[in-house]
């Protein structure tokens, strides 16, 4: 049962994502 791994994994990659769209859009507008 990696089932608990996997959405540890997803969650991760998600929280990323957020955070370098978010970097991105602020030096993007600074």
């Amino acid at each position: 049962m990696r089932v608990r791994d996997f959405l540890m994994s997803v969650a991760l990659l998600l929280l990323i994502a957020l955070l370098w769209q978010r970097l991105g859009k602020g030096e993007n507008q600074a």
